[in-house]
């Protein structure tokens, strides 16, 4: 697991802070501190984790993590706010279509204090207006909005509020559950193979996704394209047939490359959704059952 901590005010990295790394039912896991540069890097067991960032002058501050075996998790960026900055503050911004980028009205905003907070108590709730903008005051910290309009999938994105001025959180974005036109992803490589016996560790390449659960990919390895993979399977473009899917409930998002029992190349890979349905972190496995993992990032 790794991470980066930041003083919300001037940007600035933060040394020194105490990590207190506990499982969700409060039992004490261990401690560690941030580096010079703010950063930390912590090896941890498969599970939940709930980590509390404490550091003298600010404001103590908890994120939720879930640990997937043999995977990096990046936690998303921690800004500190300073205890001179404490009391309470404005904080305003945007939901927007995630395919259009049209913004979304009338959605409902539930507000959980912590970072990556998805369940548990709602401190506070707001509604969209007809522009999509929000505008909520605070009390000083880090906080996870959940968003819900009919429609759409459900989505959580973080919120930081500083006393006594308002912060404008960048857009956030929201996936329609009919998408009326295609979505394009580019990925670029990512792919951490396990079986030594390979002999490549990187894929890259483009990949269509339609909303009807097919899509369509080309794939590259060390920078060269990877021609002839069992031809029979391309089209006329020279494209491969992949099939997609997105499982609401569990936040789920899985992608198979596997072509009549055969790979073309990868393999079939799911994992939990990050980044407002714009990064997808995903696990799977590749011929004769070796493991690997996959990062797509949308355009």
């Amino acid at each position: 697991m790794q991470g980066l901590i930041k003083d919300a005010v001037n940007g600035n990295p933060l040394s020194g802070v105490l990590i207190t790394v506990r499982r969700p039912n409060n039992a004490f896991v261990f401690e560690r501190t941030t580096d010079i540069n703010g950063r930390y890097d912590i090896a941890l067991s498969e599970g939940s984790y709930v980590l509390e960032m404490s550091l003298e002058g600010y404001i103590s501050a908890t994120v939720s993590v879930e640990i997937t075996r043999d995977q990096n998790t990046i936690v998303p960026e921690l800004r500190q706010v300073p205890q001179a900055k404490s009391g309470s503050g404005v904080v305003t911004g945007k939901l927007v279509d995630s395919v259009n980028q049209r913004e979304v009205n009338n959605a409902t905003l539930n507000i959980r204090y912590g970072i990556n907070v998805i369940t548990g108590e709602i401190i506070a709730t707001t509604i969209t207006d007809s522009n999509g903008n929000y505008r909520i005051d605070l009390p000083a910290g880090n906080y996870t909005i959940e968003a819900l309009v009919n429609a759409y999938f459900s989505n959580y994105f973080s919120i930081v509020a500083i006393g006594n001025q308002t912060t404008n959180t960048p857009n956030a974005v929201i996936t329609p559950k009919e998408v009326q036109e295609s979505v394009s992803v580019d990925f670029t490589g990512s792919f951490n193979i396990s079986d030594p016996k390979r002999t490549y560790e990187q894929y890259h390449g483009f990949v269509i996704l339609s909303a009807d659960g097919t899509g369509r990919t080309k794939e590259f390895a060390h920078n060269k394209k990877m021609e002839g993979n069992y031809p029979e399977t391309q089209d006329s473009e020279g494209y491969y047939p992949v099939y997609w899917s997105y499982d609401e409930k569990t936040q789920t998002f899985t992608i198979d490359w596997t072509l009549k029992g055969q790979l073309a190349g990868l393999g079939y890979f799911e994992g939990q959704v990050e980044g407002n349905m714009t990064l997808f972190t995903l696990s799977g496995h590749w011929a004769g059952g070796s493991s690997g993992r996959l990062t797509l990032e949308r355009q």
